[in-house]
């Protein structure tokens, strides 16, 4: 079942993305063939503030899409129709959480190929086959570092979503002005969530805290490091989704 949950939210998140992703990749194309000729001028500038107003359009975009997607299809009138469905609420938050969390990173990807398209003739860019020797040479560590970057990257911004739900859910307990809590709800959190980073990094710090890491080669720090990063990604993830879980499922009022 969580997967035509998923068909149903890629559908009607893509049905607003793609049409915007296409603009971005073509006024993308546009401004490259504008910025490598000889002159510029009013044309060229009026086709870059475009393209700089419609990246800003798609992250907009996403974050209204992300909170009015579960906002509105959960914890209001629409939520009516969705609870009466035989899935479980952890299917609910997990079908909105997944395709908020793609619909993230495929467009932080769409806002970073228009710009190597733009740059592609200023830039040194090496071509797709050198890419994959240098893939090849770098060993079992380096793509262990790639995979863990991948996974980064799908962790901040699932951790970013889940944030969002959470705080919904939790301003969603009030009885008034419920957007205004669930504000209050994320910057809170925020705050909880920096003291508790500041308190142990002093705490690290008062005991002179070392790792043993001389003897390791650069990429397998790195690595140490994105899995620790990973790690508390994954933590946070697991918190806020069992908030959210638990307030839908114990504590959902829809009036």
């Amino acid at each position: 079942m969580l997967g035509k949950l998923l068909k149903y939210d890629f559908r009607s998140m893509f049905r607003v993305f793609l049409p915007l992703w296409g603009a971005l990749l073509a006024i993308s194309f546009i401004n490259r063939l504008t910025l490598n000729s000889n002159s510029m001028g009013i044309p060229g500038l009026v086709l870059f503030i475009a393209y700089i107003g419609i990246i800003f359009a798609v992250m907009a975009v996403t974050l209204v899409l992300v909170v009015q997607r579960f906002y509105n299809g959960l914890l209001k009138s629409e939520g009516y129709l969705m609870f009466t469905l035989p899935v479980k609420p952890w299917q609910l938050i997990a079908s909105k959480g997944i395709a908020a969390m793609v619909v993230t990173v495929l467009s932080v990807f769409m806002a970073g190929l228009s710009v190597l398209i733009i740059a592609q003739q200023s830039v040194n860019i090496p071509p797709l086959d050198e890419w994959f020797k240098g893939l090849r040479g770098i060993g079992a560590d380096g793509v262990l570092m790639l995979a863990l970057v991948v996974l980064l990257i799908l962790t901040s911004a699932l951790v970013s979503v889940t944030h969002i739900h959470a705080s919904l859910a939790l301003g969603h307990l009030a009885n008034s002005h419920r957007i205004a809590w669930a504000v209050g709800a994320y910057v809170g959190i925020n705050m909880l969530l920096t003291t508790i980073v500041g308190i142990a990094a002093r705490t690290l710090g008062r005991y002179n805290f070392r790792l043993e890491l001389d003897h390791l080669e650069a990429i397998p720090l790195t690595n140490i490091v994105l899995f620790a990063l990973n790690v508390l990604n994954i933590i946070q993830i697991a918190i806020f989704f069992v908030t959210t879980e638990r307030i839908l499922t114990k504590r959902l009022n829809l009036e």
